[in-house]
């Protein structure tokens, strides 16, 4: 989506989330990078889910239009069609781009989806793209999964160069669990590009008392020696109600083939484990010095309502403010504010960097992000999201801003609003995109959603997609079959649902072919003959305004 092509911004925020042992704990005090993209991303994402679980219709396919100025109107150029399993849940998803200046529709992303039976867990995913050249899809994305929960193996790949088949870069994870769940291990690879395979580099080993971890050892692959060596290794140290207490740091040393001490935290807890302090120390060769500290406070329901970051001034021996997040809450615990500012020495004072408001539902309402020239603390750049929902609690638009340094507030960037079929439902008919240009608001995408009911015929179907329409339809649409052989000889049949061929009529590979006129709305089952016999069947709705 539009959404995605946004520029990455990165901002600081109080947590970083590292895996141990299959459980996510907070690492306080670090700092991770977040691109506002990935946030959009993942909240289109999840309005796609909602989309899925809410509905008793079916998604069948999204057109994706661009405005046209010149012409004031729309040019249709992706569709997007998805393919269901036999429990219902989205097997596949095509997307087809408008290829110009032949003006015929081509491949451009498959994305194919498998579960664990009986579950609504992801067991694979494997997102494509086409290859032009080869006419072959080349996967560029997979994901796969052991048990629920756990993956094997994930990797992604970049830049890909039609001509040569190779990519500019790729990543490689591959993990190992034991019977209770817990992570054992995770090797990480890189592509070589010039002969296309994974070529291992660092590996990660973890080792447990029960279901708590107590140590993790680092290493790294030498090309040299064809093995596996030592980099860094941590201890995990808890008290007599398994909270965590201790984590020591050890660096490897080549020479003596020996561990030697680097740093080390300590962290206090509440009566239920929660951290109250976790200050980190290094050692400088003969003692520890303390380099932060972070300090944390809860609500009497252990929610989290601050988290002060400070460091220590070795010269002054004083503790020096860092950063700070605060959460409010409401009546039942429900988020109303969340603010992360950073400790400003120029003016002793805090200086926001992202914060964000919610409504009563749980919903974010204001969303923004903030980059600083930390020389002097000014603001560089930012981007806010303005959200609204309506009375379902749906989500309706969203107005996108940047920061305009030279005026020193905020300025419209773009907009984008969904609309639903009814007042209820999650079924989504048009999003409509638009540009701020400076004084107005212009036209700048729209993507068409097509919904229908299950007939039980075809519509969940785990076989390849043959063809593909609008889901319903009207009389007169056109239907591309693009993936028939030239050669060939291809007929079709819109047969009713007693029996009766409302329609048909032989089908040219790489020409689409017309539903009829005068054919009534109501549930169809289209199939498509090769020499007569039957190779493909789904159904159509005609629906005829």
């Amino acid at each position: 989506m539009k959404k995605q092509l946004l520029l990455s911004i990165f901002i600081f925020t109080g947590f970083a989330t590292s895996t141990f042992a299959g459980n996510n704990q907070s690492e306080p005090g670090s700092f991770s990078s977040t691109s506002s993209t990935g946030i959009l991303k993942q909240k289109k994402d999840e309005g796609n889910r909602q989309k899925q679980v809410l509905s008793d219709k079916f998604n069948d396919s999204i057109y994706y239009n661009n405005w046209v100025p010149g012409s004031s109107s729309w040019a249709l150029f992706q569709k997007e069609y998805l393919t269901r399993d036999i429990s219902g849940l989205p097997s596949s998803r095509l997307y087809l781009r408008l290829a110009t200046p032949a003006n015929t529709w081509r491949n451009y992303w498959l994305d194919e989806m498998e579960y664990f039976t009986g579950t609504t867990s992801n067991k694979m995913t494997r997102y494509q793209l086409w290859d032009t050249i080869s006419s072959q899809w080349v996967v560029y994305n997979y994901q796969h999964y052991s048990v629920t929960g756990h993956p094997d193996e994930s990797w992604y790949k970049m830049g890909y160069h039609p001509v040569s088949g190779r990519f500019d870069y790729g990543y490689r994870s591959i993990y190992q669990f034991d019977g209770n769940g817990n992570k054992t291990g995770e090797t990480d690879q890189f592509l070589d590009t010039i002969a296309g395979l994974w070529v291992d580099n660092v590996k990660y080993t973890f080792i447990y008392s029960g279901t708590l971890l107590t140590e993790q050892v680092n290493q790294y692959w030498d090309t040299v020696s064809h093995g596996w060596v030592n980099t860094s290794k941590s201890d995990y140290t808890y008290d007599a109600s398994d909270f965590l207490t201790e984590i020591t740091d050890y660096g490897w040393q080549t020479f003596t083939s020996s561990w030697s001490l680097s740093g080390h935290v300590l962290q206090t807890n509440n009566a239920i484990g929660n951290p109250l302090t976790y200050v980190y120390e290094y050692y400088n060769g003969s003692g520890w010095d303390t380099s932060y500290m972070n300090q944390y406070a809860y609500q009497s329901d252990s929610l989290l309502t601050s988290m002060l970051g400070t460091y220590y001034n070795s010269g002054t021996h004083t503790w020096i403010n860092r950063n700070l997040l605060t959460n409010v809450y409401g009546t039942g615990g429900q988020q109303q504010t969340y603010l992360f500012q950073v400790w400003n020495p120029y003016t002793s004072s805090w200086t926001n960097v992202s914060g964000r408001l919610y409504d009563p539902q749980g919903n974010i309402t204001d969303n923004y992000y903030l980059n600083l020239d930390y020389s002097t603390y000014a603001i560089q750049s930012g981007n806010r999201y303005l959200s609204e929902y309506d009375a379902a609690g749906r989500f309706s638009h969203e107005r996108d801003l940047i920061w305009d340094s030279l005026s020193g507030s905020w300025k419209n960037s773009s907009q984008f609003t969904d609309t639903y079929e009814d007042p209820v439902n999650y079924y989504y008919i048009e999003e409509l995109g638009e540009i701020w240009d400076g004084s107005n608001w212009v036209n700048d995408y729209q993507y068409l959603f097509y919904w229908s009911y299950p007939s039980g015929i075809g519509e969940r179907n785990n076989g390849e997609r043959l063809c593909f329409y609008e889901n319903p339809m009207q009389a007169g649409t056109s239907v591309e079959c693009p993936s028939l052989h030239p050669s060939g000889n291809y007929s079709f049949e819109l047969i009713s649902m007693n029996g009766t061929i409302a329609d048909r009529g032989s089908i040219s590979a790489g020409t689409p072919f017309v539903i009829g006129l005068t054919v009534a709305s109501g549930t169809y089952m289209l199939r498509i003959r090769s020499n007569g016999k039957p190779i493909w069947s789904d159904k159509v709705v005609i629906l005829n305004r």
